[in-house]
């Protein structure tokens, strides 16, 4: 048998003893930490002084993704030379008590015709999944107006569906407007139309609209859905007209209390204005539609807000559309250029 080692009484103090120091070991290395910690502080609170230029504005990245190209340039596309573009949207590009329109903007540095379709009160998403016809008094009169239902129309250029539903508007709404709007696509050959803008401001967020819908990527009550279930036909059925989707800018909502929420906080859905409409971008990216970041991409903001915006939170006073105009009209140019 092996000898077994015997512990002596010594060899258990010496034990003892080493044990007893390991708290003061470690104590020591953390204060040994925390003075290096001071002394770095230190040394870099006496670096050099940073001034900061009071007219320098921090970039922020946009998420333009711009598919456009000059029409001249796409192959088989007997382009006339006058650049048409028709807006549909709503109320952001008609306002124009303060000054001109966003549109007239566009008209007076786009070389080219600009028809104004936007409809004030109308809306990208839809309230209803469907358009019952068996049972018309079920559908919701304005849902003919919004995005999917219009563009649906001016695939088949019949706008019976909108010119029935015309009575049936809340009395809110302008029907001598709307009905003007409907003569004026009645009267366009998109088959010469160059560019649709989607122009669409916050009101589907305001209103609770989602931006997406879990395994319903197609479906007209979101954002995402709408614009997927759109862009399945636009390109088949006018594939020499180019879409951009102009993103909406920052806004308010006004509570039942009177106060004011901002767009960049989560809606009940958990999104912020900038959250749903990324599903938008993600849609544009799918179908090579542009995209064009009107949120990150302007100067109307949580602090800028007031300077900027109207009264109700979301319409832009003259400067602001003079921005919107501009960034439009910078993208649409430098495309229209041939180099």
């Amino acid at each position: 048998m092996a000898e077994q080692k015997k512990t002596t009484p010594k060899n258990n103090k010496k034990e003892k003893n080493i044990v007893s120091f390991i708290p003061f070991i470690i104590g020591g290395v953390i204060l040994l930490l925390i003075i290096i910690a001071v002394i770095r502080i230190i040394i870099w609170n006496k670096g050099e002084k940073f001034e900061v230029d009071p007219d320098y504005e921090i970039g922020v990245e946009t998420q333009d993704y711009l598919f456009f190209m000059n029409p001249a340039l796409i192959e088989g596309n007997e382009y006339d030379g006058n650049f048409d573009v028709v807006i549909l949207g709503n109320d952001m590009y008609l306002y124009d008590e303060d000054g001109k329109s966003i549109a007239e903007m566009l008209q007076e540095d786009i070389n080219g015709t600009v028809y104004n379709c936007a409809l004030k009160g109308s809306r990208l998403c839809s309230v209803n999944d469907h358009w019952d016809e068996e049972f018309p008094e079920n559908n919701n009169p304005m849902d003919a107006f919004d995005f999917f239902w219009i563009s649906e129309s001016i695939q088949h250029q019949n706008y019976t569906r909108q010119w029935t539903e015309l009575e049936r508007l809340p009395a809110e709404i302008d029907r001598a407007h709307y009905s003007e709007v409907l003569r004026q696509l009645e009267s366009i050959d998109f088959n010469t139309v160059d560019l649709l803008l989607v122009c669409y401001d916050g009101q589907d967020f305001l209103n609770d609209f989602p931006g997406a819908i879990v395994d319903q990527p197609y479906t007209i009550l979101s954002m995402e859905g709408t614009m997927g279930a759109v862009y399945e036909k636009y390109g088949p059925n006018y594939p020499s007209m180019q879409l951009m989707f102009v993103a909406p800018t920052y806004c308010y909502k006004t509570l039942p209390d009177g106060t004011k929420k901002g767009a960049d906080l989560p809606n009940e859905y958990g999104l912020s204005l900038p959250d749903s409409v990324g599903f938008v971008l993600a849609k544009s990216m799918d179908y090579s539609v542009s995209y064009l970041d009107n949120y990150l991409g302007i100067n109307i903001n949580s602090e800028t807000a007031d300077e900027y915006l109207l009264e109700d939170g979301i319409t832009p006073n003259e400067k602001g559309r003079k921005m919107i105009a501009d960034r439009i009209v910078k993208y649409v140019n430098e495309r229209l250029a041939v180099k």
